[in-house]
This record gives C-alpha cells, structure tokens and sequence, in this order.
C-alpha cells in the first residue's frame, strides 16, 4: 500500500463526518421550523 493513503483515508473520513453532522443539523433545523409552523397556523385559525 502506498505511503500516502492514511492521508486520503483520514480526509474521506473527515468529510463524511461533516457531511453527517450536517445531515443531523439540517433535519434538527426542519423539525423545528416544522414546528415553528404548526404553532403559528395553530394561533391564526379562529376557534
């Protein structure tokens, strides 16, 4: 195996944790406004 193939292997895997934690984040943000939404439609219809 060639020398520098730690390297690459390191950076893969650095990227493919910051793209999962972005996942996380991007659906955390989407709950919340999904929430967010549900709450203000909530308040604005007459009852």
């Amino acid at each position: 195996m060639p020398k520098n193939f730690e390297y690459v292997f390191a950076a893969y895997g650095i990227w493919i944790v910051t793209f999962g934690l972005y996942v996380l984040v991007l659906a955390r943000r989407a709950k919340r406004a999904r929430r967010s939404l549900d709450r203000l439609e909530g308040a604005a219809t007459p009852e």
